[in-house]
C-alpha cells in the first residue's frame, strides 16, 4: 500500500473526527508514522483512548503521543539483527534529517548502506538514503548507549551544518535541542525564527520555551532576542494559544526597547489581535502606544499594517493610497518588518487592481536576500498574479494559477487558495464545486488566517447558499458572522450580495440594488475597487444597470485599457442603459473570458429583447448562441426575468447535466429526483426548446 500523503492524513482525520484537525497535528503524524495507514490508525486509536483529542473552536488538537509497543517490538526485532557497522549507518540515516548519503555518510558506510537498501532495511530515494520506516531507525538509535548516541549526533549535526543550507543547519539545532547537546543561543534564536518561517510553530514554541528556561549556553541578544520573543509569540498566536501569547507579547514588551525591534512587535502582535482575536481596535491602539517610540524609517516600514487595521475598522479613505514599495525595500534593519509591510501592500494593490506588481517585486527581493520570514510571503506574490490576470480578463489563466497554488503553497496559504477559487468558480457558476471549496476554506482559515479572510468566506457561503436555492442556509450563515468580522470591505461587499440576493428572491429588486450599490461605494472609497466592480455585476444580473453604471463608469476611468474586466463590466451597463445589444455581446463575451460568466449570461438575457429579430447580421441570434454557449457550463439560475426560454430552474439544471453527457440515471442520482421525473424534464425541454431530443439540445445550448 502506497504511503499516505498530508493532504490524505488530514482528510481521513476530518472525516473521524467531523472537525479539521490542527494542521501542524497532520505534519507531525506525517513523520511520525510515515504515511503507513495502520500505524497511523494505532496512533490516533491511542491518542482517542488517552484523552488526547481536543475540540477546540478551529476544529480538533491530537496531543503528541508514543508509537504503540507492539510496533515498536516489531521494528526492534529487525534492528537486533544488525551488525555493530550496519547499526550505526542506520543511526546516521535516522539522523540525517532527508540530506544527501554523501553528507551523512562517509567512505565504506556507502557500501553498506546499499546492501541495506537491498535487504529492505533502508530506502534510497534519489541521493537521500533513509529508514524504511522511522520505527527501525527509532530503535537503532535506543540501542546505542547514551555516550554513543551524543557522540552521534554531534558528528551527523557538525556535518548538517557544514554544508551552510538553512534547512540543513536547521535540522541539526533541533537534533541537537532534541538530544540534550550544548547549543548557543544566539544559534537557537535563529533557530526560532526559521521555524516560523517554515511554519512549523510546534517547533518554535519549543525552542522558544527551551529559550525561556535558559536551556543554552547562553541567551541571545540584541535584535535577535528581539525576534526569537516575539516570534515565539506569534508562533503561539497561529497555534490557537491565545492567552499564551497574550502573555508573551506583554513579557516581549517589557523587555523590548529599541525602534527596530518595537516595529516587529507593533506588526506581529497587531496582527494576532486583528486576525485571531478579532479585535482591530486593540491592534490600532497597541500601534498608537507603540508609534511615538519608532523613527521615521520604522514609521514607514509599519505603515502597510495600520492601514490594513484602518481599512478592516472602516476608517480608511481611498485618497490614502497604498504605500511606496520602495520606502520599505532598503530596510536593511528590520527585514520582519518590511516583509509583513509589503504584504499589506500587496493585498491593498491586489483588492484595488493595481497591476503594477511593485509590492510583489519587492517580497521577492527581500525573501531572496533574506531568507523566508514569513511563511505566506511567497503566496502573497501569487495572488498578486491572480489579480493582474483577472482584472485583465484572462480568467481561465487565472483559475489555472489557483489550482496549481492549492497543490504547492504551504498549509499557512491554503485557506487563501480555497476562498479565491471559491469565489472565482462562484462567479463562473460553478456552484457546486464552489460551495465545497468555500466550506474548506472556513474550516482552513480556522486554524491559519494570515490575511483576515474568515468573515469574508463565511460571507461567501451565503451567497452560494442563497444562489443554490437555499435562502434558509444563507441566512443561518449570515447570522452566525460576528460582528468583528463585518468590517473589512471583502466581507461588507459578500455580505450586501447575500443579502440582495434575498432580496431579489423576495421581489424587492430595488432594495437589492440599492443596497449593493451602497457596499460597492464603500469598498471603492477605501480602495477595493476591484472587488466593488465585481459586485457591480450582480447589479447588471438584476437588471438595474443605472445602480451601477455611474460607480462602473468612474472605475474605469481610473485603470488602464489593458484592465479589460474593468472595461467590460462598464459597457455592460452602459449597452442596457442605451439599449445597445451590440455593445452588451461584445463586453459579455470580455465578462465570460474572465470568470464572470454569470453577469455575462444575465446580461445577454436582457440584450436579446432589444435586437431585432432578422436582419443587422442576426444579432438575436448571435446574442442567443453566446448565451446558450455559456450556459451549458452554468449551475446558477438567471436573476433576470424576460429571455428564460420558459424553462424552470430544476429544467436548466437537468439541461445542463444532460449537456455534459449525464445519463438520466445519473442527473436523478445528483438532484436526488427520479429516473421518471428526469425524463419528464428532459421531454418539456426539447419540446420549449423545439429540439429533438439530446444531440439538438447540445447544438441549441452550444455544448458540442
Amino acid at each position: 500500500m502506497p504511503a499516505l500523503l498530508g493532504a490524505e492524513i488530514e482528510r481521513l482525520l476530518r472525516l473521524r473526527f467531523g472537525a479539521p484537525p490542527r494542521p501542524d497535528d497532520v505534519a507531525r503524524l506525517t513523520r511520525q508514522t510515515s504515511g503507513n495507514a495502520l500505524l497511523l490508525r494505532d496512533v490516533v486509536v491511542r491518542t482517542e483512548r488517552w484523552g488526547g483529542v481536543h475540540r477546540v473552536e478551529a476544529g480538533i488538537e491530537l496531543d503528541p503521543i508514543d508509537i504503540p509497543a507492539d510496533a515498536a517490538a516489531s521494528a526492534g526485532s529487525r534492528v537486533a539483527e544488525l551488525e555493530p557497522a550496519q547499526l550505526y549507518v542506520v543511526a546516521r540515516a535516522a539522523l540525517g534529517a532527508g540530506a544527501p548519503a554523501a553528507t551523512v555518510l562517509a567512505g565504506p558506510e556507502h557500501r553498506i548502506a546499499s546492501r541495506l537498501v537491498d535487504d529492505g532495511v533502508l530506502a534510497r530515494e534519489g541521493d537521500v538514503v533513509r529508514p524504511m520506516h522511522p520505527l527501525v531507525g527509532e530503535a537503532a538509535l535506543r540501542r546505542l548507549t547514551d555516550d554513543e548516541h551524543g557522540a552521534l549526533v554531534d558528528e551527523v549535526a557538525d556535518r548538517l551544518t557544514g554544508t551552510g543550507v538553512a534547512g540543513l543547519r536547521f535540522a541539526a539545532l533541533v537534533l541537537r535541542t532534541a538530544a540534550g547537546r550544548p547549543v548557543a543561543g544566539d544559534e537557537l534564536g535563529w533557530a526560532v525564527g526559521h521555524a516560523y518561517g517554515q511554519g512549523e510553530y510546534l517547533v518554535a514554541v519549543d525552542l522558544h520555551d527551551r529559550l525561556r528556561a535558559g536551556l543554552c549556553d547562553d541567551g541571545p541578544s540584541g535584535s535577535r532576542a528581539a525576534a526569537w520573543l516575539v516570534q515565539g509569540a506569534s508562533a503561539l498566536s497561529w497555534l490557537g494559544r491565545l492567552e499564551a501569547a497574550d502573555e508573551a507579547f506583554e513579557r516581549a514588551r517589557e523587555q523590548i526597547t529599541s525602534a527596530s525591534e518595537l516595529a516587529l512587535l507593533a506588526s506581529c502582535w497587531g496582527a494576532h489581535l486583528a486576525y485571531r482575536r478579532f479585535d482591530v481596535e486593540a491592534a490600532l491602539a497597541t500601534a498608537a502606544e507603540i508609534g511615538p517610540l519608532l523613527g521615521p524609517a520604522e514609521e514607514a516600514l509599519l505603515a502597510p499594517e495600520i492601514r490594513t487595521w484602518r481599512t478592516l475598522a472602516g476608517q480608511i479613505a481611498r485618497t490614502e493610497s497604498p504605500s511606496d514599495g520602495r520606502r520599505t525595500s532598503q530596510a536593511s534593519g528590520a527585514p520582519a518588518v518590511a516583509v509583513r509591510g509589503a504584504i499589506a501592500d500587496v493585498m491593498l494593490h491586489a483588492m484595488a487592481g493595481r497591476a503594477d506588481g511593485e509590492a510583489a517585486g519587492m517580497l521577492v527581493d527581500l525573501e531572496r536576500r533574506h531568507g523566508v520570514l514569513e511563511p505566506h510571503a511567497s503566496a502573497m506574490v501569487q495572488l498578486q498574479a491572480y489579480f493582474t490576470l483577472l482584472g485583465r480578463g484572462r480568467g481561465e489563466d487565472a483559475r489555472q494559477l489557483v489550482e496549481a497554488q492549492r497543490v504547492t503553497s504551504s498549509v499557512d496559504a491554503a485557506g487563501i487558495w480555497s476562498y479565491t477559487l471559491a469565489i472565482h468558480l462562484m462567479y463562473g457558476g460553478r456552484l457546486g464545486r464552489a460551495a465545497a471549496l468555500a466550506t474548506l476554506a472556513v474550516d482552513q482559515l480556522g486554524w491559519r488566517d494570515p490575511i483576515g479572510l474568515m468573515g469574508a468566506a463565511r460571507a461567501l457561503e451565503a451567497v452560494i447558499a442563497v444562489q443554490r436555492g437555499d435562502a434558509a442556509g444563507a441566512r443561518s450563515r449570515l447570522d452566525s458572522i460576528p460582528e468583528s468580522h463585518r468590517g473589512d470591505p471583502k466581507a461588507a461587499v459578500l455580505l450586501a450580495e447575500a443579502e440582495a440576493l434575498l432580496l431579489v428572491a423576495a421581489g424587492e429588486v430595488t432594495a437589492a440594488a440599492e443596497r449593493l450599490e451602497q457596499a460597492a461605494e464603500q469598498a471603492h472609497a477605501h480602495g477595493f475597487s476591484l472587488v466593488a466592480a465585481i459586485s457591480l455585476g450582480t447589479c447588471l444580473r438584476m437588471g438595474v444597470p443605472e445602480r451601477a453604471g455611474a460607480l462602473l463608469r468612474e472605475m474605469a476611468s481610473g485603470v488602464s485599457s489593458e484592465l479589460g474586466l474593468y472595461h467590460a463590466l462598464c459597457d455592460a451597463a452602459t449597452g442596457l442603459a442605451d439599449r445597445d445589444p451590440a455593445r452588451v455581446l461584445a463586453a459579455a463575451c470580455v465578462l465570460d473570458a474572465a470568470g464572470m460568466t454569470v453577469a455575462a449570461i444575465d446580461v445577454l438575457r436582457q440584450a436579446e429583447p432589444m435586437a431585432p429579430p432578422r436582419g443587422a447580421g442576426e444579432l438575436r441570434r448571435r446574442l442567443q448562441e453566446a448565451r446558450f454557449r455559456m450556459q451549458a457550463t452554468c449551475e446558477a439560475v438567471p436573476l433576470h426575468g424576460p429571455g428564460r426560454d420558459g424553462l424552470s430552474d430544476r429544467e436548466w439544471e437537468v439541461a445542463g447535466l444532460a449537456c455534459a453527457r449525464r445519463t438520466s440515471r445519473e442527473i436523478a442520482a445528483e438532484l436526488g429526483i427520479s429516473v421518471r421525473t428526469v425524463d419528464n424534464h428532459l421531454h418539456n425541454i426539447y419540446r420549449t426548446l423545439g429540439v429533438a431530443g439530446r444531440a439538438g439540445l447540445r447544438s441549441a445550448l452550444g455544448a458540442e
